[in-house]
């Protein structure tokens, strides 16, 4: 039944968690924990209660706390409750870390793949919204090059929440900024500023399934799709018809969230290439 997971549920539980349906889309169901049996505690110091568990179609990739089920029929209307038997959890646990990476800049800047990279985001559609987003985003990224955290303003509060979708746009690229950050060993003070911000978003500026994937990444997890493109990226003895899959990967999760999660990563390879990529800003 429970085909691939998160392997820290397994390692984190037990006995049976109750999740309570938040939300059905076509290929995940949204939950949210209202009860632990022994009560647990993912990451301390943020209980395991209330927090978001995504089950999804086999068809779809990992996502952080998430469960890849043989069928999703059993979500059957919102507010319905259903129970998660620890003991079922026989798949295939998987670590979504995003684990050691190591980049030869000198050669993966010549590389197709990031002409790929390119020219894959320069097809994206941006509307007025995204666009403006973008232009944010392009703000951070300078504070980040110039190591500009002179003043109180959080980093990241300029575009959290921003966008439409279970993950906004705005947290999206963030994710895939810290996604790439975290793989190299540069820029220190940006990573722990946004691990640090990153943990105490309030509910209230954005959605919970959203506040759950920052408060992952900050920790160091991230969906499978992304943290694979990451490693693909850097892996220069990857073809290239295996990087395009990689690509392709990350492109399909959700609506937009991979498109805008390639673009973060995208962007922050740029800071340390030193490319402005003038092809982006449109």
């Amino acid at each position: 039944m429970y085909r691939r997971f998160d392997s820290r549920l397994a390692l984190s539980l037990s006995e049976s968690l109750t999740l309570r349906i938040e939300a059905i889309h076509t290929h995940a169901v949204v939950t949210e924990v209202v009860d632990a049996q022994p009560a647990a505690s993912f990451f301390a110091p943020r209980p395991s209660i209330g927090r978001s568990i995504v089950l999804l179609h086999p068809a779809r990739s990992l996502v952080p706390l998430g469960i890849v089920l043989d069928d999703l029929s059993m979500a059957r209307r919102v507010g319905e409750t259903i129970t998660l038997h620890c003991a079922d959890l026989t798949g295939e646990g998987v670590d979504l870390s995003m684990g050691p990476v190591h980049f030869d800049f000198d050669s993966i800047r010549i590389s197709r793949k990031i002409e790929s990279i390119r020219s894959r985001i320069d097809s994206f559609e941006r509307d007025f919204t995204r666009q403006k987003i973008s232009e944010r985003f392009q703000d951070i990224l300078r504070r980040i090059r110039s190591n500009d955290f002179s003043d109180s303003n959080r980093l990241s509060d300029s575009i959290v929440g921003l966008g439409i979708g279970s993950t906004p746009t705005g947290d999206d690229l963030l994710t895939g900024l810290l996604a790439a950050l975290d793989s190299m060993p540069f820029f220190e003070n940006a990573k722990a500023r946004l691990h640090a911000e990153f943990r105490e978003i309030p509910i209230t500026r954005t959605t919970r399934t959203s506040i759950d994937m920052l408060w992952n990444a900050s920790f160091g997890y991230y969906p499978e799709a992304l943290r694979d493109f990451v490693h693909a990226l850097a892996d220069e003895q990857l073809d290239e018809s295996a990087f395009d899959r990689a690509i392709d990967r990350l492109e399909r999760l959700g609506a937009t969230s991979g498109q805008d999660m390639m673009e973060g990563v995208f962007r922050a390879f740029c800071l340390k290439v030193g490319d402005e990529s003038p092809a982006l800003d449109h």
